[in-house]
Parts: C-alpha cells; structure tokens; sequence
C-alpha cells in the first residue's frame, strides 16, 4: 500500500490558488497548466463597499 506522499495525482483535480502577487499567480497557473492540470480556479481579492 502506498502511503500518501507516494501517491499518484490525477490531473483531472480541483486546485484553489490563492496568491497575493499578480505575477506570481500568473506564474503558477502557467506551470500547472504546462503540468496538464486543467481545473485551477484562482482566488480573488475584491473588496464590496
């Protein structure tokens, strides 16, 4: 039996980014993008009045 740190991760997961950097943000949805993985929703820091 694998143990967690040994498993496998689909691609097909949901990942939250949550990066206060614009250009980081940027960065990283680039590089998870380039490693297939398609369900990247990114956070954002809108503020309502």
């Amino acid at each position: 039996m694998k143990k967690w740190f040994e498993m496998e991760l689909g691609t097909s997961i949901k990942i939250l980014l949550v990066e206060d950097a614009y250009t980081m943000s940027k960065m990283e949805i680039k590089t998870l993008g380039s490693l297939d993985f398609k369900n990247v929703l990114e956070a954002t820091s809108e503020l309502k009045q």
